[in-house]
């Protein structure tokens, strides 16, 4: 019965760690896809109002400091999301569940000496 339990547990937290992965990932693409919008709405605006104005040179700057910036900050995003991030979920799976054996070895031989007493 003990094991029904701790399975269904185990499943209970790998439903909720899988949750959690892909609420990371869509909140992801949403990242993505503001910084895209946003990105192209500021050079539209400078290609069709700014361009050819006194204002153009320091909108230019503007626009392209900014989607660089948001660039980089939405690759680290994706990297953190994508490649780093279940690299150190995994290992901290691993961890609780070498954590959680020797806790259950633990119980089970101090019941067995108890048993022997």
């Amino acid at each position: 019965m003990d094991n029904d339990y701790s399975s269904a547990s185990q499943d209970n937290s790998e439903e909720k760690s899988l949750r959690q992965k892909a609420k990371r990932r869509v909140n992801m693409r949403k990242h993505f896809m503001i910084f895209f919008l946003i990105c192209l709405i500021l050079w539209l605006l400078y290609f069709f109002l700014f361009r050819n104005t006194d204002l153009g040179t320091g909108m230019f700057k503007f626009c392209l400091g900014l989607s660089l910036i948001w660039a980089i900050i939405v690759y680290a995003h994706y990297l953190i999301v994508f490649k780093w991030g279940s690299r150190y979920i995994d290992k901290e799976v691993k961890k609780l569940r070498k954590q959680e054996e020797k806790e259950s070895n633990e119980l089970s031989s101090n019941n067995d000496t108890i048993n022997l007493d």
